[in-house]
């Protein structure tokens, strides 16, 4: 007799069979997409090392390592302006106590004086006294602004987290400046005013070659206080030709786009460094959290899950892009820079994790260089129309009379790639562009609310003389 069959046993045993059968095509399936995966990660990573080996063959650095040394030190027993400087501002004594610092401006809680208005005695007395007590920073500052070279002591192969607490020391001497070449201006001194001047541009010039975008930041809110002196100085006295041509030469060489080009040179060889980190101190680099939590889980699988690696080419192609557009002839410069920020602006979330945190903010620094080269502009053809009026005893009627003569060339407003605006007024001049707006406001520097660098104002001198 034959054995009875189970039917249930035998369903069983068949489905059992079927899954067997399917477990080799599982497997199959899920080593073909784990292969492809890793063929795509593979193939992200060599566009990253290909992009990076592009950088180098340019003579640019790819890390903070690399950085630190493509900024260029002094070679030993040359003068390094920087080290002239540091040791200037190791004579420079700052009041500490409430009751002084009410009575300074600038360094202290006072009110600057405008431009024509008397100084009030108790705050002329103690700005004297200050200039009086750091007379040997004062000294040494101008005796360091002929000295071309410069590298300040800074290890930038520290990346993001490299010290730069020099830049603060540097924002207090060039205000401690200030105050000397005003009180020099409100005595009638425009040689003191002028070596002042000299010392002020001597430090935003030590900052020029420095890769780092802070501190070309800082170097720009330094020329704006070289040119906002040069500007109150013309309206207090009439200069020799010698002195004319001496701030003009102070100002010349600070009409270039390098430096902000260096400076994104060196956020991409800073920020290029985050992404070989850990993620615990991912974290901590990029300041977003104390460490651990989600945040930690996100990073952990953002490197595990081989993302980060397309983050890190999505970073290196915003970068570039940022530098290229750094480098466009200035009529381009803004448009092309409009449109990187628009790029990382649509970055999603995910993946680009690191790249959206490191990268923000860029734009801005474009519009603030845009706005610092315009001032120089509009400075340099101010002093060409004093120059002009020294020479023939009256103002000039167009700024092509301002060419060859007083300047090599007509000087062009960076935010219209057209000729700066000049006008005469009932006592005086103004020289102006019309600013991010690209409205004529008519020269006036703050809008109706006050604002400067706004709609309804332009970037702006005016000659009351």
């Amino acid at each position: 007799m034959h054995a009875m069959t189970d039917p249930a046993t035998s369903s069983t045993t068949g489905e059992t069979h079927q899954r067997r059968r399917k477990w080799p095509w599982i497997v199959a399936v899920l080593l073909l997409i784990i292969t492809a995966y890793a063929t795509w990660v593979a193939t992200v990573r060599h566009q990253v090392n290909l992009m990076l080996s592009d950088i180098r063959t340019r003579g640019e650095p790819a890390n903070a390592a690399e950085l630190d040394a493509w900024y260029e030190r002094v070679p030993a027993g040359e003068p390094n302006q920087a080290e002239a400087i540091l040791d200037a501002l190791t004579y420079m004594w700052i009041p500490s106590d409430d009751d002084t610092l009410a009575k300074l401006p600038l360094i202290g809680k006072a009110s600057l004086p405008k431009a024509g208005e008397a100084w009030p005695p108790e705050v002329r007395e103690a700005v004297d006294d200050l200039l009086k007590t750091d007379s040997g920073a004062i000294q040494r500052l101008v005796a360091a602004r002929g000295i071309q070279k410069s590298r300040y002591p800074v290890n930038l192969s520290l990346g993001f987290m490299t010290p730069l607490a020099d830049l603060s020391r540097l924002r207090t001497a060039i205000n401690l400046l200030e105050l000397y070449v005003l009180t020099r201006i409100e005595d009638g001194d425009a040689e003191g005013a002028i070596n002042g001047i000299e010392a002020s541009a001597g430090l935003a010039r030590s900052l020029q070659t420095e890769p780092v975008l802070i501190a070309h930041l800082v170097r720009i809110a330094m020329v704006g206080i070289v040119i906002r002196d040069i500007e109150r100085l013309l309206n207090n006295a009439t200069l020799t030709k010698a002195q004319l041509v001496r701030l003009d030469d102070l100002l010349a060489p600070m009409d270039l786009s390098v430096p902000l080009a260096r400076a994104m040179a060196g956020e991409l060889a800073m920020g290029n460094d985050i992404f070989a980190l850990s993620p615990s101190k991912m974290i901590g680099t990029t300041g977003i959290s104390p460490g651990g939590g989600l945040e930690g889980a996100i990073f952990a699988a953002h490197v595990a899950s081989g993302m980060i690696h397309l983050d890190h080419l999505t970073y290196l192609q915003i970068m570039e892009d940022y530098k290229a557009a750094a480098q466009e002839p200035e009529e381009r410069r803004t448009a092309a820079m409009e449109a990187v920020e628009r790029r990382a602006n649509e970055l999603g979330a995910y993946p680009a994790v690191l790249t959206r945190l490191i990268v923000p903010g860029l734009a801005r620094s474009f519009l603030i260089d845009q706005r610092y080269r315009t001032s120089l502009r509009v400075a340099r053809v101010v002093i060409a129309i004093e120059r002009y009026r020294l020479c023939h005893g009256k103002l000039p009627m167009v700024l092509d009379e301002l060419t060859p003569e007083f300047l090599p060339q007509a000087l062009m407003d960076p935010f219209t790639g057209k000729p700066l605006i000049y006008k005469t007024t009932a006592n005086g001049y103004v020289v102006y562009s019309v600013g991010e707006d690209g409205v004529d406001n008519g020269g006036v520097r703050t809008n109706p609310a006050g604002k400067e660098y706004e709609a309804g104002s332009d970037i702006s001198i005016e000659i009351k003389r």
